[in-house]
């Protein structure tokens, strides 16, 4: 079979959407992500005879003539769709389209989205035959076995036979052997606030959440790892066969399991790989010496999740972390010469003006290098949307206003969704534009590369919202 892989950009509009593992946000400063999820159906698809091509329309921000124009030009027997909630519209309305122009092609769909209602997707939506549920890469074999007549099941799936519509057999895959297809994208497309060399491009050690945040689409995926020796497999690749400089590690909690992320420092600092990288953190799950070995290991920046600066929203959202915490790692990742990127929400159940206000006040305690807020969105498949849906606080069921850029879509008897709003966009001026920030920023500055880097990333921020 020939399959496109295709992150669909916004008809109508230049919006960079993050879509991958759960992501479901709109691109604050006009960064791009590499389509990593694409990428792994890639990584599982380089495993067998079939033809694949990435269509990254949504970095490349294609117009639909193009879109259409370049789909019928490789004319697939299979479409791979990435969706997310705010553009979930927008996705199937292309998915339409391509089944116009291919009226024989296959069409399927990955994201936390499609795998959260899956049967109500494909009972709505006649264009769509298949949807692959959460991180289930490898399915996409089991997908093509199925429509060639090879098998009468396709696992970890809702898909179509004949005019029924059948969920697949659960499937628990135990590890993670197959890593992303980074040949198969143009890495020059894409780039992040924090990166300090270009081309970039992502991978994961681990997929998936251990952890019940209230609020997060990563429960969705079940826990998997990847094996250290197949992971070296693949940095020796970028690094000495694709001469890579920078990577970004997308797992959720890449220092999860503190002696596997030693043992993977180790490896890299003795295979000599001279790579700067990136990862995600808990702030419960990392420590002075072992940021001293990321740091050995070319480790330049850590994002940690804040979520709020109020513990009582913390305990509520079961986010089980401290405030002191935070401030403990954040002070020895600074002194270990780490930078950091705080991600924080806003406007969660339970909350005040008040306590929205104690989370900005302590992420400019705190003093990263970034800040990332995001108003708090019920995601279906999250327990955040079961709560709000149960409580009647759900003001729209229109999923393309689902994106925590934009305004509220529930409202709670604590807190107006039009001071969630407010305190949303003045999070961003009360923790950027300040002289200590700007001089901050400053200091960093190695290169005129570092300084128009800065320069964009600020207009297209204060630009976007």
């Amino acid at each position: 079979m020939k399959i496109s892989l295709v992150n669909p950009s916004q008809i109508g509009s230049k919006d960079v959407y993050i879509k991958d593992k759960g992501a479901n946000v709109r691109s604050k400063a006009d960064y791009a992500w590499p389509p990593i999820d694409l990428m792994m159906v890639g990584g599982a698809l380089k495993k067998t005879k079939h033809q694949f091509k990435i269509f990254d329309f949504n970095a490349w921000q294609t117009d639909i003539n193009g879109m259409k124009k370049q789909i019928k030009d490789y004319s697939p027997d299979m479409l791979l769709l990435l969706t997310s909630t705010p553009t979930f519209y927008n996705d199937t309305d292309i998915a339409k389209i391509f089944k116009n122009i291919l009226a024989d092609v296959k069409i399927g769909l990955i994201g936390t989205h499609a795998s959260a209602i899956p049967e109500d997707i494909l009972k709505d939506y006649k264009e769509i035959d298949f949807i692959i549920r959460g991180d289930s890469w490898e399915s996409i074999i089991d997908v093509i076995d199925f429509f060639e007549g090879k098998i009468k099941d396709i696992p970890n799936t809702y898909y179509r036979n004949g005019n029924k519509i059948e969920k697949g057999s659960d499937i628990k895959r135990k590890s993670l052997e197959i890593y992303p297809a980074h040949d198969a994208v143009d890495l020059r497309h894409y780039h992040v606030p924090y990166a300090r060399f270009y081309p970039l491009t992502a991978t994961l050690t681990s997929i998936g959440c251990p952890y019940s945040c209230v609020f997060c689409t990563t429960k969705m995926f079940p826990f998997r790892m990847r094996s250290v020796e197949n992971l070296m497999e693949e940095l020796k690749h970028l690094c000495f066969e694709m001469n890579m400089k920078e990577i970004i590690f997308w797992d959720d909690t890449f220092t999860l399991f503190r002696d596997r992320a030693i043992k993977i420092c180790d490896e890299m600092i003795k295979n000599r790989m001279n790579i700067s990288w990136a990862c995600s953190s808990r702030v419960d799950k990392i420590d002075k010496e072992l940021l001293k070995k990321m740091k050995e290991a070319g480790c330049h920046t850590v994002l940690l999740g804040v979520e709020f600066g109020n513990q009582r929203i913390l305990d509520e959202s079961k986010k089980n972390t401290t405030i002191s915490q935070m401030k403990k790692v954040f002070k020895e990742t600074k002194e270990v010469g780490i930078e950091t990127l705080a991600h924080c929400v806003l406007g969660y159940p339970g909350e005040t003006k008040e306590t929205m206000d104690e989370t900005i006040k302590l992420v400019i305690e705190l003093d990263p290098d970034f800040a990332s807020f995001n108003i708090c969105t019920p995601f279906p498949g999250t327990d955040l949307y079961e709560i709000c849906k149960k409580n009647g606080w759900i003001i729209t069921h229109d999923f393309s206003k689902y994106e925590p850029t934009l305004y509220p879509v529930f409202e709670t008897p604590w807190l107006p969704r039009n001071v969630v709003w407010s305190t949303f966009h003045n999070s961003y001026r009360k923790f950027y534009i300040r002289p200590r920030y700007f001089f901050k920023r400053i200091k960093t500055w190695k290169s005129l590369r570092n300084v128009w880097e800065d320069i964009k990333n600020g207009i297209g921020l204060f630009k976007n919202l």
